[in-house]
């Protein structure tokens, strides 16, 4: 299902609806807190190519926060700056094979690898799928994270995406409040993300 789809879900299930600008940011509100679930349910995969010499890298466009970095068949391991003071005293200058990244708060949009890569990924092509990153390219680095999407969201989520809007569409103090029925909104979203095993952790 595409985002729009599920808007028009909403639509069709909802009473008194007349704003649809306030839904269009609910609608992505839900999308937002179900991205920064603990295990969320849908990821991306994207292969990313590394420069030698260079350790910091931008996000994605359509990447909330990092799940998983894969370097070759290993995970990459989050630390912060001060573990990584505490691991060497050079990590800013330290070579070799990426084994851990940091994300840094004053540059939320960008991670660094450590140590510093000193190769260059080789042409990247693509997968066969196997597990744990295991036919990616050599030297390349693999992206799992939960992305921003318009399309491709399985249907399972169609209903309890579309209540939870409502939910937060009828609270909201409006024209068309309806408390009652956005708390049965609620409700049925909650039965319905429990049912999908879509837990709120």
């Amino acid at each position: 299902m595409t985002r729009d789809e599920i808007k028009t879900l909403a639509v069709q299930l909802a009473k008194d609806l007349e704003n649809a600008d306030t839904l269009d940011i609910f609608i992505n509100e839900v999308f937002d807190d179900v991205a920064k679930r603990i295990n969320p349910p849908m990821l991306k995969a994207k292969i990313k190519a590394l420069t030698s010499g260079t350790a910091e890298y931008t996000f994605e466009t359509d990447m909330f926060y990092i799940h998983y970095l894969i370097m070759d068949d290993e995970l990459l391991s989050p630390v912060n700056e001060k573990m990584l003071d505490a691991y060497s005293a050079s990590w800013t200058t330290d070579t070799g094979t990426p084994t851990q990244y940091t994300t840094n708060l004053k540059t939320a949009r960008k991670y660094t690898l450590y140590p510093i890569p000193d190769f260059n990924s080789d042409p990247l092509i693509p997968a066969h799928g196997e597990p744990f990153g295991e036919d990616y390219p050599d030297n390349s680095l693999v992206l799992i994270y939960p992305d921003d999407r318009e399309s491709n969201i399985p249907s399972i989520f169609a209903l309890p995406f579309a209540f939870d809007a409502l939910a937060r569409e009828f609270v909201y103090p409006s024209d068309h409040t309806d408390e009652a029925f956005g708390n049965t909104c609620y409700a049925l979203s909650k039965l319905l993300h429990n049912l999908t095993e879509l837990k709120d952790a």
